[in-house]
């Protein structure tokens, strides 16, 4: 079987643009007339920029390609020009490639991709959601930094997933995501605020509840800082805190870890094999959150996986704000990981809006993994503009 040609379609979401201003698929035809299907997601250009980018991938990689070789196309574009490197254009675009080809296997022969990746170790998952705006905040103009950043918001929120089902949840109680750049110094009523956020979030909930926070990296550059945030947040319950320090600051991660109660989540820091072994190495992690478009695809994020599982560290799968086709791939790959620690970030896509991709649903804070072949997700083409 060979790939013959390929299709590249942008979807422009509506406002308040949930999940980014536009999603970019790809679809692979195959000589047997099966397609496979995939998204590339977070690529750091304009968009007329990631459309070439993800133009020259299938036209150098892929074409006149067998869809089964992924490793070795995995190989050639990671190595051309000797780079190496994972930048993120060029993950998202490997991975978006990879999913395709995964679900051309899949339907192929006749199995959910996760059949292929070991076989399905759990039919259902807790869906772990971020605190997101409802309709009404929406039109009031609240964003999700506002509602994380305001403790009664925030509560309010919380205590509503907690209806929905939802038994675990996460957060940015600082605001990274409000347009700072880290790192900053703040303030003692910045502090005390997100005190208040995590403290009214457990009140809402509860002690059943697991509570994450998400830091993005916001204590780059002050690792006591980060200590000191930390260690008044455990008060109450905190479950986790999530890469609260820069990148490549693996020792400073470290230092982290050594000095609060909470796991310690590497995210940004782990986007390659060798990103993981420095993190082991330094004892900088309890749990690795995975990425599909983070690390370039199923085989690499297996190979993560394995690694990490030989040294007791369980993965957790993170959020992505991109359509149902995108998180269906993040699905299947947490099917098949048997450590997974709070249960796979997959809802996001619940809050968008015409959305070409469909097959998933998060009922009473579970997902559902499907049985059907490939990826198990039907695109509509009419919500769609094709690009190349």
């Amino acid at each position: 079987m060979q790939i013959i040609s390929y299709q590249l379609f942008t979807v422009a979401t509506p406002p308040p643009h949930h999940g980014g201003s536009e999603w970019l698929f790809v679809k692979l035809i195959t000589d047997a007339g099966i397609v496979g299907w995939g998204e590339a997601y977070w690529i750091p250009t304009a968009p007329a920029m990631r459309v070439a980018l993800l133009n020259e991938h299938c036209e150098r990689w892929l074409l006149d390609s067998d869809p089964h070789q992924i490793e070795r196309q995995w190989q050639e574009s990671y190595s051309c020009e000797f780079t190496q490197r994972p930048d993120l254009g060029r993950m998202a675009c490997v991975s978006a490639c990879e999913m395709a080809c995964w679900d051309i296997i899949g339907k192929a022969a006749g199995q959910p991709i996760y059949n292929l990746l070991g076989g399905r170790y759990h039919a259902r998952l807790r869906s772990y959601t971020y605190l997101y705006p409802d309709t009404a905040m929406t039109a009031h103009g609240e964003t999700m930094s506002t509602v994380q950043e305001t403790p009664a918001l925030a509560a309010e929120r919380a205590q509503a997933y907690v209806e929905m089902g939802f038994t675990a949840i996460k957060l940015d109680p600082i605001g990274f995501g409000s347009g700072k750049q880290a790192p900053w110094i703040l303030s003692p009523l910045e502090l005390r605020n997100a005190e208040m956020v995590v403290r009214q979030v457990r009140e809402a909930v509860g002690d059943k509840i697991l509570i994450a926070a998400d830091a993005n990296r916001s204590y780059a550059g002050d690792v006591r800082k980060a200590i000191r945030i930390i260690n008044k947040l455990e008060k109450f319950g905190l479950d986790g805190m999530e890469q609260p320090v820069g990148r490549d600051d693996y020792k400073g991660m470290a230092f982290v870890r050594q000095h609060v109660g909470c796991p310690i989540f590497a995210d940004e820091g782990v986007m390659t094999v060798a990103d993981a072994v420095r993190y082991i190495d330094a004892g900088a992690m309890d749990v690795v959150a995975l990425k599909l478009w983070k690390v370039g695809g199923f085989i690499k994020a297996r190979e993560i996986a394995a690694l990490c599982r030989a040294h007791s560290i369980p993965c957790h799968i993170g959020s992505t704000p991109g359509s149902q086709l995108l998180e269906a791939g993040q699905l299947h790959f947490a099917a098949s990981v048997a450590d997974l620690f709070l249960g796979a970030e997959i809802d996001m896509f619940t809050s968008f809006t015409e959305d070409p991709a469909s097959g998933l649903e998060v009922k009473n804070g579970a997902l559902t993994v499907t049985d059907a072949p490939g990826l198990g997700i039907n695109v509509d083409l009419s919500k769609a503009t094709e690009v190349c």
